[in-house]
């Protein structure tokens, strides 16, 4: 293999983690799986691929123009959201594929508007997105929401899909912020039906609040992590397992004596004598991790350790008391060849984050491979 690290992606846990959401949701509730950011480092064409097998998956979502566009050049024909605002000189792409975009402030209603006159079109559809307290995108207040309502009456161009939101925290569980957006949400959806303005289907739930506020379901759940992981919020022995596993090799050990430094600047001091081992990925792979203010675990053959330094390359491991040669593999993350596992969130956790970002941030020097059974 000519890449120093793979990232093996189990196809039929995933498929079983999307049977699972399916189990999970009404018989009216939309799946509408997330496939921004390469599906999550997983792969965005085959995921996409696997998921284009289920007739129940009207729509999957991206952020990014240049990610519809790698869907639709790899046949999958399932309708494409873009969740992501666009820059104006992408409008005229979005609308010869037929994608569809989301109208998030007034000035995107205008944009697009525009455009869908010059070209003669009616009746094109896109998805509307209310701010109930994220502040990222979305139209935020009555007011705000009423200018657009009032443009929207006015014009033919569009044909609203659905309206949506987002949680700020939407795995912690029974957290009251989430009840008071949802209460938001819903007096826009209101305001919109009040006004005469069909908003199509309604979506809030994210991966996090699908796994437990039923109630707010509605017509479509978004999921993303959760095609991948648990919520990290579970402890680890009630989680089901990652779908995916990166391991790479060490390519060299040697011994150090206590007081010796390790890393550029010396960042590492060795606090007693030890054996040290290098693994040939770094953050030039992704592997962006807070060290040394952490002890970031990994698995040597089925004995754990952890991460002392990285660089672009290479990587600082601890072998001390571990039966370990060179040629050995290293897991990050998942499972190694004994089947023994790591959680990525046991990992990320330290960092006060989700292992969906350490997949996220592998880069293409990372080989993805699809383990079929």
């Amino acid at each position: 293999m000519n890449y120093n690290s793979k990232f093996i992606v189990d196809t039929k846990r995933l498929r079983e983690n999307i049977d699972h959401i399916f189990s999970n949701i009404s018989e009216t509730t939309r799946l509408i799986p997330m496939l921004k950011a390469n599906a999550y480092g997983h792969g965005l064409v085959e995921v996409a691929q696997i998921l284009n097998d289920y007739d129940k998956i009207e729509f999957m979502g991206v952020a990014q123009v240049i990610e519809a566009l790698t869907l639709k050049e790899a046949g999958i024909n399932k309708r494409v959201i873009i969740f992501c605002g666009v820059n104006e000189d992408q409008i005229d792409t979005i609308i010869e594929n037929r994608f569809e975009p989301i109208l998030h402030n007034i000035e995107s209603v205008i944009a697009f508007d525009k455009k869908l006159k010059e070209n003669n079109i009616k009746n094109y559809p896109v998805h509307l997105k209310i701010n109930t307290g994220l502040n990222r995108l979305g139209f935020y207040g009555k007011s705000d929401l009423y200018t657009a309502i009032e443009y929207l009456k006015n014009t033919d161009s569009f044909e609203i899909v659905s309206t949506y939101s987002h949680f700020i925290n939407g795995a912690l569980e029974n957290y009251e912020h989430s009840f008071k957006q949802n209460e938001k949400f819903l007096e826009a959806i209101k305001q919109l039906s009040d006004q005469g303005i069909d908003y199509g289907f309604k979506h809030i739930c994210d991966s996090g609040a699908y796994e437990w506020y039923k109630k707010a379901h509605y017509d479509a759940v978004r999921i993303g992590r959760a095609l991948y992981m648990d919520n990290p919020n579970k402890e680890e022995s009630k989680r089901f397992k990652d779908v995916g596993s990166w391991s790479a090799r060490i390519i060299s050990k040697r011994n150090l004596s206590k007081g010796e430094t390790i890393g550029y600047g010396g960042s590492y001091v060795c606090e007693k004598d030890m054996t040290l081992g290098i693994i040939n990925i770094g953050y030039g792979d992704g592997l962006m991790l807070n060290l040394p203010d952490i002890k970031a675990p990994l698995l040597v053959n089925d004995m754990q350790s952890h991460f002392i330094s990285i660089a672009m390359d290479q990587s600082y491991i601890d072998l001390s008391n571990i039966d370990a040669k060179i040629g050995d593999t290293v897991t990050l993350f998942g499972f190694n060849s004994n089947n023994t596992y790591l959680s990525s969130h046991e990992i990320s956790k330290l960092m006060d984050d989700e292992g969906c970002t350490l997949t996220t941030l592998m880069s293409n020097r990372v080989k993805r491979k699809y383990k079929q059974d």
